[in-house]
């Protein structure tokens, strides 16, 4: 998956854009960079296509309570995006390679899993994906991809808590995210939008002095998880 994650942006001008800033994640998984976690982010959409909608407290009906097993992500219908911000505006992407598995039990999401190919990021410049995957970012020949698996999977209010390392950059850090999980006609959906903070994975390029990038990075979760996908 998943999650993931682009952390920045090139230095073109454009329109200003700002984010809302939301709460941060729990602990580094690696020491280093203590006290800082990545950030969570406020709840996702609701479900997409015609899977059963969560409940407002994150469960779901009874008629979809026997549904269990391994799914597989569907990358046709998904989405991992991205948003970065600069003082003079900010660029949306996404990652086209991706891949990941949800585990339910009894109707329930109980693990997720993903991972993101890099070098399949796209955006709205050609030149800023040749950026993105460079030393200053991504460093794609170093660090080809980049994984995240749950740590534990909790109800919260009106939806769930989806907490997992992040592993990106040669660096591992512990996010937590909320996000509406739909569960029902052999599909999982996962909807979510939350902040990272890329300093924390070692991302650190600034930008040009007139034209700072902001470290906090918009990330937009759109997955269909599918029996024997």
């Amino acid at each position: 998956m998943l999650i993931l994650l682009a952390l920045a942006c090139s230095n073109q001008p454009d329109q200003p854009d700002q984010p809302e800033r939301t709460g941060r994640s729990k602990r580094s998984k690696k020491g280093g960079k203590g006290g800082k976690g990545g950030k969570g982010g406020k709840g996702g959409k609701g479900g997409k296509g015609e899977g059963t909608e969560a409940s407002t407290d994150g469960t779901v009906p009874i008629a979809d309570a026997t549904l269990a097993g391994s799914m597989r992500l569907d990358p046709g219908t998904s989405t991992v995006g991205f948003k970065g911000h600069k003082l003079t505006g900010s660029h949306e992407g996404q990652f086209n390679g991706i891949s990941g598995t949800a585990l339910v039990d009894r109707g329930r999401l109980v693990m997720l899993s993903g991972e993101i190919e890099l070098a399949s990021v796209k955006t709205d410049k050609i030149k800023l994906d040749t950026h993105l995957m460079g030393e200053d970012f991504f460093d794609v020949a170093k660090f080809p991809r980049a994984t995240f698996e749950t740590t534990s999977v909790e109800q919260g209010d009106g939806g769930y808590i989806i907490t997992g390392d992040l592993d990106l950059h040669g660096v591992i850090e512990e996010v937590s995210f909320p996000a509406t999980v739909s569960v029902g006609g052999q599909a999982v959906e996962i909807d979510a939008q939350f902040e990272l903070d890329r300093q924390l994975w070692g991302v650190s390029y600034p930008g040009k002095p007139d034209d700072l990038i902001q470290d906090d990075v918009g990330i937009t979760l759109e997955l269909t998880f599918t029996a024997g996908g």
